[in-house]
């Protein structure tokens, strides 16, 4: 039978397994860390939730959970992110069930609304990311590879298709004019469609990394948020162009005019552009949650800028080593697949594409403090685990 206990320091009522009595627990709202002794439960009158609508056994670390001398996260560091963590300001918790055997397994029973309110942002480790996506993948490759297959192999589609049609454009017209505009046209268009195949898949992973119902379909249900995405990223490119300007093509033109001179503009384009790679990663970093937050939280291109700021703030670091790790795990797939004659290469990308996708999905829901999927197999070996954000 569920019991209730009061969280000494916010006063939170919480749901947790009478076998948890006299172990240690960790507040949801406000992350403390405290034992649910004898005198501080009070019995739940019966198995339904009481009109206070208290948090779940899930949402208590019930049974030694880490403590603040072991190097788990403190109090005072906001707890894990989307699991035994407060809710971002703003935002909605609703608890669904309690399971008084193993109230870790279902991990479907707390979901935040995401687009209530304002996000904040929680710091990320590498460890927590990389742990929870492997864990995630191991469960879900089948349908996380294959969403990544079905969009690949659409994507090879249109590649072939735009060949096609700059070909037949390359022969019917004899203006060189009108053949790059149409390239270009063409190009546009290949563009929008991958991106608006980006956003579904960004939409299947979201929800695997939730735990939710998969649904394939998903992946050409991007149209909603296609405007938006196309004028963020554009809004993006805009900033990154101007940073290339200012720091590669005016130094360089000013060189070159200057001292006519090709080979000292050459070496001056080089040094320009190795001094504007740093500005132009740390732009490409912070806003690089854009099309996530608008998927997530519904909000428009501008708010997305915005809002992708404030949550990078603090874990570009980890976002940009995030992304060099993957690049190496890439780069080792494909020489472990060249090694067996070529045969492994497109699998071992394939799960490389999909556990990325995990990856960079998985870092959003923890810097925005959202909740992961545990799977139940990890679980029914783990139950006292709780995914963490540090």
């Amino acid at each position: 039978m569920p019991i209730e206990v009061n969280c000494p320091e916010c006063k939170a009522l919480l749901r947790l397994a009478d076998e948890h009595a006299g172990r240690q627990a960790r507040c949801p709202n406000c992350s403390a860390v405290f034992t649910a002794t004898a005198n501080s439960l009070q019995d739940s009158p019966g198995s339904d939730p009481p009109a206070s609508d208290p948090k779940t056994a899930s949402d208590s670390a019930a049974s030694t959970p880490p403590s603040p001398s072991s190097g788990g996260p403190t109090p005072s560091s906001g707890g894990p992110a989307g699991s035994s963590g407060s809710p971002p300001s703003g935002s909605t918790r609703s608890s669904t069930h309690v399971d008084a055997s193993n109230p870790y397994a279902p991990t479907f029973s707390e979901t935040f609304d995401s687009r209530a309110g304002n996000l904040e942002s929680r710091r990320i480790s590498l460890d927590a990311v990389y742990s929870n996506a492997w864990r995630i993948f191991k469960d879900q490759w089948v349908m996380a590879c294959t969403a990544i297959v079905i969009v690949g192999a659409i994507n090879f589609g249109m590649n072939m298709a735009q060949n096609v049609l700059i070909q037949i454009a390359a022969s019917m017209v004899n203006e060189q004019a009108v053949v790059i505009g149409l390239q270009f046209l063409i190009g546009a268009v290949r563009w929008v469609l991958q991106l608006w195949l980006q956003i579904g898949q960004t939409m299947v992973m979201l929800d695997i990394a939730r735990g939710r119902d998969i649904n394939l379909a998903k992946l050409f249900g991007g149209g909603p948020y296609l405007l938006n995405t196309v004028l963020a990223v554009l809004l993006v490119g805009v900033v990154v162009g101007a940073i290339a300007l200012v720091m590669v093509g005016i130094p360089v033109g000013v060189v070159g005019l200057a001292m006519q001179d090709a080979e000292a503009a050459g070496i001056t384009a080089v040094v320009a552009v190795l001094i504007a790679i740093t500005p132009i990663i740390i732009v490409s970093l912070m806003f690089s949650q854009i099309q996530l937050l608008i998927i997530d939280r519904g909000v428009g291109a501008v708010e997305s800028l915005r809002e992708s700021y404030a949550i990078t703030n603090g874990n570009k670091l980890t976002l940009f080593v995030i992304g060099i790790l993957l690049a190496a795990i890439g780069m080792g797939a494909a020489i472990v697949g060249l090694l067996a004659l070529c045969v492994g290469i497109i699998p071992a990308m394939i799960g490389v594409s999909a556990f990325g996708s995990l990856v960079f999905v998985i870092s959003y829901l923890f810097m925005t403090g959202q909740q992961v999927s545990i799977p139940r197999s990890f679980a029914a070996e783990q139950p006292n685990f709780r995914p963490s954000v540090t």
